[in-house]
């Protein structure tokens, strides 16, 4: 059995109108994980990502590196419970 967590983070940094929530999704999805990401009007990303720590950290590291646009300045996160009919990774409104 894989230990599953779940996580929310608040995002900073050049988060929105670069295409994070897209390259969110990508990756979590390419990695089996469940979960959500929204842009927030304060000008933060927040998210919520599930799955088996091990992948968690992989994806961590994937947003956290961005890319030529992206520039995740902090991402500050803590462990939640678990959703267990969760089923994809979406981007919310």
């Amino acid at each position: 059995m894989t230990d599953v967590k779940r996580y929310k983070a608040i995002l900073t940094g050049r988060v929105q109108g670069v295409g994070l929530r897209f390259f969110t999704m990508e990756n979590a999805s390419k990695l089996g994980l469940t979960g959500w990401v929204k842009n927030m009007a304060d000008g933060t990303v927040h998210l919520e990502v599930q799955g088996e720590d091990s992948v968690i950290t992989e994806f961590v590291n994937i947003i956290k590196k961005g890319n030529f646009i992206i520039n995740v300045e902090t991402f500050d996160a803590e462990e939640i419970p678990v959703i267990e009919e969760e089923k994809a990774f979406i981007i919310r409104n």
